[in-house]
């Protein structure tokens, strides 16, 4: 089976060949890595990093996340870079369905039933949609935008009303530069995530594996807020914990640059063996989810607990393993290179 363009492009083989260049056009951000992770920038460390970065696919960030420095040949090949996730994943997926993930206003439609809750998509310059934004804000003196074409919980806002015009609205959106955005109501969530950090809408990360004989799930995680961000993304400041998938308990919890968190930094709650309410219920929904487009065989589903039980946040194919690998202390290619054996790919 030929390999595609991007895997081909990130093999590690190629690693030398990419190496000078990276060399030169990354070296201040591979000091501002070093940095932002508290650490000495020795020439040790910065070859490291630039050697992982080139050879193994390992982001900058994601060097420090895995414990690198610390990792023997065996156990480094065994992570799963988010560049090279991106590539693995494209060979589990059907390329022509990607749309319906990579575009929110196309995941909305294709999932709104298991939303529950109102929400509109604007489209830039679309009159037709600016009157349905307005019609949602009458309805809503506070809810939630999220832009159509970002990531990582980038430009996801809270907004409240507060006097202004639904144009006014309107306005303050679309100067961040964005292609449209959707606004959603706010979820009412439930005081079971609440409680490890109120600012925060807490989710649960739920990627799956489509197989033809099921659906396996793939390492749960619990994201919450920290400070007063809005948003759960461990990227974005937060903490994350492991699950276990059969049980809904609590595992190992983590922040940015912190191995081991017992406590939520904030609330002081405890972390680890803390029980998610009503479980069941959020297995049988993403199996649900799994299947409604079966050809996407991996996806990372958001879910979030509220007062009308567990509800879709939204979806996500090629989702990232940086937090579970970095969480479980180990990686998983061996795991997922077996599943694409499972499904002949």
């Amino acid at each position: 089976m030929l390999l595609n363009n991007s895997y081909f492009y990130t093999a590690p083989w190629l690693g030398f060949a990419r190496k000078p260049v990276f060399d030169k056009k990354y070296k201040q951000d591979i000091l501002d890595a070093i940095k932002e992770a508290g650490k000495e920038p020795t020439e040790f460390l910065y070859n490291d990093l630039l050697d992982k970065y080139s050879h193994y696919q390992i982001d900058l960030y994601e060097y420090f996340y895995f414990g690198m420095q610390h990792r023997t040949e065996t156990e480094i090949r065994e992570y799963i870079g988010n560049r090279e996730k991106t590539a693995l994943t494209q060979r589990m997926n059907d390329a022509s369905l990607k749309h319906v993930f990579d575009n929110k206003a196309e995941t909305y439609e294709r999932f709104r039933k298991f939303y529950k809750r109102e929400l509109v998509l604007v489209r830039i310059d679309c009159e037709e949609d600016k009157a349905a934004f307005g019609d949602f804000v009458s309805r809503h003196e506070e809810f939630v935008v999220k832009p159509i074409d970002l990531y990582f919980g980038v430009g996801v806002r809270k907004l409240s009303r507060d006097g202004r015009t639904a144009q006014e609205l309107y306005d303050d959106i679309v100067s961040e530069r964005i292609f449209g955005f959707v606004a959603e109501e706010l979820i009412v969530q439930d005081e079971a995530t609440a409680r490890f950090h109120p600012q925060s809408l807490n989710t649960v990360r739920f990627p799956t594996i489509r197989q033809d004989d099921g659906v396996k799930l793939w390492y749960p995680f619990l994201r919450m807020g920290k400070g007063e961000s809005f948003v759960d993304n461990i990227s974005s400041g937060g903490v994350a914990a492991l699950i276990d998938p059969e049980t809904g308990v609590l595992g190992k919890a983590a922040s940015h640059y912190a191995a081991d968190v017992q406590e939520h930094p904030d609330t002081g709650v405890h972390i680890p063996g803390a029980q998610l309410p009503r479980w069941d219920e959020a297995v049988a929904l993403v199996k649900e989810l799994a299947q409604v487009v079966p050809e996407m065989r991996y996806v990372g589903w958001d879910l979030a607990l509220s007062d009308k039980g567990w509800v879709l946040v939204e979806g996500n194919a090629a989702a990232q393993m940086s937090t579970q690998q970095t969480l479980s202390g180990h990686g998983y290619r061996s795991e997922f290179m077996a599943e694409l054996k499972k499904m002949g790919k």
